[in-house]
């Protein structure tokens, strides 16, 4: 929608995405292409200055994810903390102050 001159939208639900149906199991690839896609997300919104997507990935990563990249970390996938680290130098200061990663 970025690049689009136009588009159009309308009031009806037209899709439905099933969430949670079936149980995931987090392999070291799936967080870290989890990791990559936030990334991505992220570095989108921050040179597109879409601020409510920037907080809304962050807000995601925090609520959402933070478990499951604990745990990937328990477990011994120490290759994702550079993208952890990657991701946390990418937000500004009032978001990490406000609720960044919280790893305790």
């Amino acid at each position: 929608m970025i690049t689009a001159e136009r588009f159009y939208a309308i009031k009806k639900v037209t899709y439905c995405y099933r969430y949670g149906h079936r149980g995931n199991i987090w392999t070291d690839k799936k967080v870290d292409d989890l990791l990559d896609g936030l990334y991505m997300d992220l570095n989108f919104a921050i040179e597109k200055s879409l601020k409510r997507l920037e907080v809304l990935t962050v807000t995601r990563l925090n609520e959402e994810f933070m478990e499951i990249i604990r745990n990937s970390l328990k477990n011994g996938n120490k290759d994702i903390l550079e993208k952890v680290h990657r991701i946390y130098c990418m937000v500004n200061d009032e978001q990490k102050e406000k609720n960044f990663i919280k790893f305790s």
